[in-house]
């Protein structure tokens, strides 16, 4: 998927947005809708915990929530799927058990008040009903949430349930929608200043995710493209068939496999409103240079 194209759904977004515990006004808020707690107090008593559950056996497989925390007497479990099937609700399954256990399997621990909730936002599945009450399962100590982010149906909606039905919007619109997302946030029934801290940290960590996954796929894409570029000067050296042509085309080769790799990306990354300085940071390349490349991209349009 294209990277503004993204949904704020999306893993690195929503975990970035939602689990970081500096800029945690946009998790208390939205809590607060789900779980019918004044977001002052979830604000006030909100604790991040590991998201990376221990295993229970050898050949049991990691489980890295997207976001995990506890509030009073509440551990809650807040994951976001772009799609949903009989996988994912078994992965959901495996993560429950796994709190049930943490929390649950000790001496004398079976009577604990602790109550695990599972929040699930979930797009693109028709069979899944968006629902605000939540099910118990087995026992009233486990309460699981799946809302739809995309169901039209959701427009219909009680005044109590207005803020949440703007989250749904909000996790639903693309990161480029910058101007989208501030009027979602404007519509939400908070304090000024409240909305004011929301779109800040929303703003500040879209930026911060699109740095991070450029400067990942940026390591990536120079890796595979000096290999191709060695390649392709091995060959270029054996076609001329000098002594020293494999040395000569294997330079020549990855000068110009360098270059082209760099002009292409940052040409993207252009495109997508990147600060020069990130750019720079991400590529090794100087802002100069880059005021170049924006110089040729008004040419050619």
């Amino acid at each position: 998927m294209i990277l503004n194209e993204r949904i704020i759904l999306n893993d690195s977004y929503f975990r970035n947005i939602f689990g970081n515990e500096k800029n945690k006004m946009c998790l208390c808020c939205l809590l607060s809708e789900i779980i019918k707690e004044d977001y002052k107090y979830i604000y006030d008593n909100i604790v991040y915990l590991n998201k990376d559950l221990s295993k229970n056996n050898k050949k049991d497989r990691n489980s890295i929530l997207d976001v995990l925390v506890k509030v009073g007497e509440k551990i809650i479990n807040v994951e976001a799927y772009t799609s949903y099937n009989q996988i994912k609700r078994n992965k959901n399954l495996n993560y429950i058990s796994k709190l049930w256990f943490m929390y649950y399997n000790q001496k004398n621990k079976y009577k604990s008040k602790k109550e695990i909730i599972q929040i699930n936002f979930i797009k693109g599945n028709k069979n899944d009903i968006y629902y605000l009450q939540g099910k118990n399962m087995y026992t009233k100590n486990i309460k699981v949430y799946d809302i739809r982010v995309d169901n039209k149906d959701n427009l219909k909606y009680t005044k109590s349930e207005r803020n949440l039905m703007m989250w749904c919007k909000l996790l639903n619109t693309k990161v480029k929608d910058t101007q989208k997302i501030r009027k979602i946030i404007e519509k939400m029934n908070y304090e000024k200043e409240v909305k004011e801290k929301m779109r800040k940290e929303v703003e500040e960590q879209m930026e911060y995710t699109l740095k991070d996954i450029m400067t990942t796929t940026w390591d990536s894409i120079r890796e595979l493209d000096i290999a191709s570029a060695e390649y392709e000067g091995e060959l270029r050296g054996k076609k001329v068939g000098l002594a020293e042509g494999k040395k000569a085309g294997l330079a020549e080769g990855l000068v110009e496999g360098k270059k082209n790799t760099i002009f292409k990306h940052i040409m993207k990354m252009l495109k997508m409103n990147m600060k020069y300085s990130d750019i720079s940071e991400i590529t090794g390349v100087s802002v100069e240079k880059i005021q170049e490349y924006t110089h040729e991209i008004d040419l050619k349009k």
